[in-house]
């Protein structure tokens, strides 16, 4: 998997010192969504485990 690079909007240290509006959500958003990704990476390493293999299961119902 590639590594990404988390982009921020911060204020400048010399000028304005809040963020605005469009600014705040937009940071949140990026939160947001790395958050998902976080949560898609462990189904998609999760799910694999619960899975049940037809074949093997009609073998092992014959032993």
């Amino acid at each position: 998997m590639n590594a990404s690079k988390i982009v921020r909007i911060t204020p400048k240290a010399e000028g304005k010192k809040t963020l605005s509006a469009a600014q705040k959500q937009f940071n949140s958003l990026t939160k947001k969504i790395d958050r998902q990704k976080k949560l898609l990476i462990e189904w998609k390493e999760t799910v694999p485990l619960y899975i049940v293999d037809p074949i093997v299961q009609t073998n092992n119902a014959l032993i």
